[in-house]
């Protein structure tokens, strides 16, 4: 598992856990058919101060937001890398949120016989 990158002073983590998102991914023939499940965690650093003094969701990140781009940008492309969908969905999350960093963990159960799947992950950092 990738560490994520320490937090600001007044930053915290937000995350999001086990999405699950039925979607058409990956290369084979089989696989670019039939919808699969793909199940999805993410962590993004955000400042608190803001939200925690006005205790509202404009001042903090939407997890509704959050994971609606998720599930529509997996839903739509129909990708065939787990790698590619997670560098597109962290790219426009950093450019829609307000937030230093992000981490993505996707895992595709069926990817692979004889195991429990296929996992990815991304840390990504604004301004890198």
């Amino acid at each position: 598992m990738l560490s994520k990158p320490e937090c600001k002073p007044n930053h915290g983590v937000v995350g999001i856990s086990n999405l699950r998102i039925n979607c058409v991914i990956g290369v084979y023939p089989h696989e670019r058919q039939d919808e699969q499940e793909i199940r999805v965690d993410i962590h993004v650093s955000t400042d608190f101060a803001a939200c925690a003094r006005s205790d509202l969701v404009k001042d903090a990140v939407n997890y509704e937001k959050l994971t609606s781009l998720c599930t529509k940008l997996a839903q739509s492309r129909r990708y065939r890398l787990l790698e590619t969908f997670a560098w597109e969905f962290t790219e426009q999350v950093l450019k829609e949120f307000p937030i230093d960093w992000i981490s993505i963990e996707i895992r595709k159960k069926n990817a692979i016989p004889d195991s429990d799947g296929a996992v990815v992950e991304l840390v990504r950092r604004r301004g890198e």
